[in-house]
């Protein structure tokens, strides 16, 4: 590639410049770490068996906790069967999901209630949507 105008230029060194201080990042690198309260679930797909999976499971989560779900499976989405659930109406409804390789999260409510709850898990494989019913603990301690 030639750089051919003075701005151009520039711009390229100034962003080559900035790379060692990490302020910009280019694709491929190791994933952020989650931050403090955040639990990642990821959500895989085993084509060869058929077999759609979450890790972990059952997922351990406490109040305030955010709960962020992953997969470099297929697009996905989380609905959580009723809004007074442990992650309320956000993940209720439509739920949350994402594009192949991208994250998306709920909040666990302040007020949530001790105990198992079910959730549903649905992800494209190319061909259908496959479904999983994993279950979610609102842990004391929180």
């Amino acid at each position: 590639m030639r750089l051919s105008h003075p701005r151009a230029r520039t711009a390229a060194v100034g962003f080559v410049a900035l790379l060692p201080l990490g302020l910009f990042a280019l694709p491929g690198g190791p994933p952020e770490p989650a931050p403090p309260g955040t639990v990642q679930v990821s959500i895989d797909y085993d084509s060869a068996t058929g077999t759609l999976s979450v890790s972990p499971d059952p997922v351990t989560v406490h109040r305030r906790d955010r709960v962020e779900w992953g997969s470099a499976a297929g697009p996905w989405r989380v609905v959580m069967p009723s809004a007074d659930m442990p992650l309320g109406p956000v993940a209720h409804g439509k739920g949350v999901g994402a594009q192949k390789g991208r994250h998306a999260g709920a909040s666990v409510a302040a007020n949530a209630k001790f105990g198992t709850y079910k959730y549903i898990v649905a992800l494209y494989d190319g061909s259908e949507v496959q479904i999983l019913d994993p279950d979610v603990i609102v842990g004391p301690g929180s």
